[in-house]
């Protein structure tokens, strides 16, 4: 069967400053609130129009922060989301921007242009059409339909989400996407650049979130091939091979992985830990901020 695609579903919006922080402070408050479910209620809690709503539900549902509970016809939030709310509700630790980061970029399905330009686009310098035509050829030959101006409207969002970064000119900061604060992405000029990130606002626990993530789209397999992890975490967090193997070491140091590179095996082995028990222990350690 041929794996789902998504595009547009963000109605044309990033999300902005303070809007994940609104959901999950609504729901965490009123566990019961339909503001995700019906668009008159989300309009007057949020503070926003009909089509913002939509947005919103896409984006917090996409950061893995909420999910729909059928049972209770409602949206309730997620372990992570729980995380967030009860230690970083306004997302001013950089540590909870790489978590949503690797959340939205991770689901195929539900944001098909956000996972193929952080798994399959290599360039480090690229204007929005050579992207545009990258992942167009990619969906094309692996018989993917999809519709040209929406890839487009996508790649639109997606690059300026990750770009824009508060001006002088443009004081209005909620217009600003909190993944800007990462500086992933650099523009000038209409050309763009993968940009390193500044390592030391990246924790050696997010590196082992991103490990879980491949293990289980392998299959919930406990075992990788480091060279694939150099490539993926290269690819997804603009991070070179030496700084990922040193994190490794980090994390095996801490037992969290095993780490063999003899006889040329060059493999690592991923112990079977709650990563979102060391989630809560690391915000209990860093301080609340809240």
């Amino acid at each position: 069967m041929m794996t789902k695609t998504r595009f547009k579903g963000h109605e044309t919006f990033y999300f902005r400053e303070g809007w994940l922080s609104k959901v999950i402070s609504e729901i965490d408050m009123h566990p019961d609130t339909s503001i995700l479910t019906n668009i008159s209620e989300g309009i007057a809690k949020l503070g926003v129009g009909a089509n913002m709503v939509k947005s919103i539900k896409y984006w917090a549902t996409l950061a893995n922060i909420v999910c729909y509970d059928s049972r209770e016809k409602r949206y309730v939030l997620t372990r992570l989301g729980n995380i967030i709310a009860h230690y970083d509700i306004y997302l001013e630790d950089v540590f909870t921007l790489w978590l949503i980061h690797l959340e939205i970029t991770n689901n195929f399905e539900k944001a098909t242009t956000w996972n193929l330009f952080w798994k399959e686009f290599k360039a480090e310098f690229f204007t929005s059409k050579e992207v545009y035509l990258a992942l167009k050829s990619y969906l094309e030959s692996n018989n993917y339909a999809f519709n040209e101006k929406s890839l487009e409207n996508d790649i639109a969002v997606l690059l300026l989400m990750y770009s824009k970064e508060y001006t002088d000119e443009d004081p209005e900061e909620n217009a600003i996407c909190p993944l800007a604060q990462l500086k992933l992405i650099k523009s000038e000029n209409n050309i763009f650049k993968r940009n390193s990130p500044n390592i030391s606002d990246l924790n050696a626990l997010i590196i082992f979130y991103a490990l879980q993530q491949i293990c289980k789209e392998k299959g919930n397999v406990d075992h990788l091939s480091i060279n694939d992890v150099e490539e993926k975490l290269f690819l997804k967090m603009n991070i070179n091979r030496i700084v990922i193997n040193e994190y490794l070491d980090a994390l095996a140091r801490k037992n969290y992985i095993r780490v063999d590179r003899t006889a040329g095996l060059n493999m690592l082995y991923v112990n079977n830990i709650d990563v979102f028990d060391l989630l809560g222990s690391y915000y209990e350690e860093r301080g609340n901020i809240i």
